[in-house]
């Protein structure tokens, strides 16, 4: 882990370090090293928000979020969950669409992690209160 952390320090920002990072997060998923890495997280996010395409941003808020589900941190998991949800507002209905697997996420989460959840704006997000329009014609 610390020769990956050493390699991505080295790299200047751009899709080169982007890559990178989602690697080393897949890597501590694979090692069980999760919560070695979960406190850079919050900064990655937040530095991300601003350096990152609005796809790159997505795309680290849902590694994230699985990432923290597979090491078994709910509430943190459910967070970035939230984030990535909160990113589709006002977006188009194929991009909804597509993440509808992460709003039947995050809305069994709002019990699995109700603290979190209930200081959400999570029932009003576009991505959960929008009806699936494939799901409507079943």
């Amino acid at each position: 882990m610390r020769s990956l952390a050493d390699l991505y320090n080295t790299l200047a920002p751009g899709d080169a370090r982007f890559a990178l990072f989602l690697g080393i997060i897949r890597y501590a998923v694979a090692t069980q090293l999760v919560e070695l890495l979960a406190p850079f997280f919050g900064p990655a996010a937040a530095g991300g928000a601003k350096s990152l395409t609005q796809q790159q941003h997505r795309t680290l808020l849902q590694e994230i979020s699985a990432a923290l589900d597979a090491a078994g941190l709910t509430d943190e998991a459910q967070q970035y969950r939230i984030a990535f949800l909160q990113s589709l507002q006002g977006a188009d209905a194929a991009t909804l669409a597509a993440a509808s697997d992460d709003a039947v996420k995050a809305a069994t989460g709002y019990f699995k992690a109700p603290v979190v959840s209930q200081k959400s704006n999570l029932p009003v997000l576009d991505a959960v209160s929008t009806p699936c329009v494939p799901c409507s014609r079943q």
